[in-house]
C-alpha cells in the first residue's frame, strides 16, 4: 500500500485525506450528538467498534470514537484513557484539512512532501518494529479495559 501512496499524485492524496476527514466529522458528530458524558463513562449500550461488534474482541483502535468525543468535551485525561490515539486522530482531523487547503490556495506541496517523508520514516525496519510493538501494547491495554 505504501508504495502505491508514494506514487500517488498530490491531488489524489489530498482528495483521499479530505474525504476521510469528512467521513470522520460525520462519524464523530453523530456519536457526539447521540452520547452524553454519563453513557460514555458507563458504556450503556454503546458499541462503536465494528470489529468488536462482529468478534466480541476489542481492536487496537477501540475507544477512539469515545476518546475524540470526550476530548471535544474538554476531558483530556479521560480521552487518553479511552485511547491515546484519539488525541492524534482529532489533531489530524483538524490540522490536515487546514494544511491541505493552504497548499491548494498557495499552490504548495508541503503536506504531500510531509506525507511522503512520514511514509519513508515508517518503512524503516526499526521504526516499523517499534510502532508495531506500541500498537500491540495498546491492543493488550484495550483487551484488559474492554473485556
Amino acid at each position: 500500500v505504501s508504495v502505491l501512496i508514494l506514487k500517488m499524485s498530490r491531488n489524489k492524496l489530498y482528495l483521499i485525506v479530505i474525504s476521510f476527514c469528512l467521513a470522520g466529522y460525520f462519524w464523530i458528530g453523530y456519536h457526539y450528538i447521540r452520547t452524553t458524558e454519563f453513557n460514555i463513562k458507563n458504556e450503556s449500550n454503546l458499541e462503536f467498534c465494528m470489529f468488536r461488534s462482529i468478534t466480541g474482541v476489542p481492536c487496537p483502535s477501540c475507544g477512539m470514537t469515545r476518546s475524540v468525543t470526550t476530548l471535544i468535551r474538554g476531558k483530556i485525561a479521560d480521552a487518553i484513557w479511552w485511547n491515546p490515539l484519539g488525541v492524534i486522530m482529532l489533531s489530524s482531523m483538524v490540522l490536515f484539512p487546514i494544511w491541505i487547503i493552504g497548499d491548494i490556495v498557495f499552490r504548495k506541496n508541503s503536506f504531500f512532501i510531509f506525507y511522503k517523508n512520514v511514509e519513508k520514516f515508517f518503512q524503516k525496519k526499526s521504526i516499523a518494529i517499534i510502532s508495531t510493538g506500541l500498537v500491540l501494547l495498546l491492543w493488550i491495554w484495550n483487551l484488559k479495559k474492554f473485556l
